[in-house]
């Protein structure tokens, strides 16, 4: 998620802490779509996870 995601953080934040198997990666200067706004980081940090899981 990004750090200037005002509406979803929050939550995420809380729901992340309830399911065990997540991982909240919080990227700087970013809103909402992080996908969009830093796509190689986001790229990165995803298929980390994906590989990551048994």
């Amino acid at each position: 998620m990004g750090d200037q995601d005002v509406m979803f953080l929050e939550p995420v934040k809380n729901l992340v802490k309830e399911h065990k198997n997540s991982i909240l990666k919080v990227l700087e200067s970013c809103g909402h779509v992080v996908n969009v706004e830093k796509p190689d980081q986001f790229n990165h940090l995803s298929v980390a996870f994906i590989k990551n899981q048994q």
